[in-house]
């Protein structure tokens, strides 16, 4: 993986201006060595909710490097701490979230775009993700589905039943909004709605059966996307167990 690496930054030095890569180390809330309309392109994969505890899971790396992360300031949801210690609800992951998307839409160009890789097993996680896209003033104008083949543990673990996690992340193309966009005009998504997403979704799966439900759980949160549904009510596990039965009903 290193020497991948050192390839890339050696191919991708040759196309820079200077011939030059920067790296800066800082906060996605404070992107204050970067002017105003700067930037041509953001690609961002921010921390899905309470999925991974990035702080703790790079603290004895950072404690030898002598910067370990402050959790007040972890981009998370954790209800296993107190506030004062870096606990987070769901409002103010968004908070962060809005913060964060707010500096990025500062430094962006008008004509520059952001790509925001993100998935969640839960419909009130992406809710709170969207209005922080929100209300940092920027709209979706695309979404893909982004299928990196490598799994996580969390992807092992839900290939074998014991996790709801999505192993298909999505892929939300955004740009400066120039309408007053309101998360709560989105149409509900009804349950009557599911089998027939799923008959298009079956159409055009190609997936190993052991990935239908995760699969078609991202492809139900693009087609909400790109069709201005909200999806605060549809949580991985229901979608599941609706695959369970369909596949049953079917014969597959």
């Amino acid at each position: 993986k290193i020497e991948t690496l050192c390839r890339y930054y050696g191919e991708l030095g040759k196309y820079s201006r200077e011939g030059k890569i920067h790296v800066q180390r800082s906060s996605a809330t404070n992107l204050n060595h970067l002017a105003d309309n700067l930037i041509d392109y953001v690609y961002t994969d921010p921390p899905f909710g309470s999925n991974i505890f990035y702080a703790d899971c790079n603290f004895i790396a950072e404690s030898w490097l002598g910067s370990p992360t402050d959790t007040k300031k972890e981009a998370v949801v954790n209800k296993s701490l107190k506030a004062k210690e870096g606990g987070k609800s769901l409002s103010e992951y968004s908070v962060l979230m809005a913060a964060s998307f707010s500096e990025m839409k500062r430094v962006l160009k008008t004509s520059g775009s952001i790509d925001l890789v993100f998935n969640s097993s839960s419909g009130l996680v992406w809710e709170s993700l969207l209005d922080g896209i929100n209300d940092a003033g920027l709209d979706v104008s695309n979404a893909s589905l982004l299928d990196k083949k490598q799994l996580s543990v969390k992807g092992y673990k839900s290939k074998g039943g014991k996790e709801n996690v999505a192993t298909t992340d999505i892929v939300l193309s955004l740009r400066p909004s120039k309408r007053n966009s309101k998360l709560h005009e989105r149409r509900k998504f009804k349950p009557t709605m599911l089998p027939k997403a799923f008959q298009e979704f079956v159409r055009n799966d190609d997936q190993r059966p052991e990935f239908r439900a995760t699969n078609f759980y991202s492809f139900l949160l693009k087609y909400c996307h790109l069709n201005g549904y909200s999806f605060n009510e549809i949580e991985m596990s229901d979608v599941t167990q609706f695959v369970l039965k369909a596949e049953k009903d079917l014969d597959f």
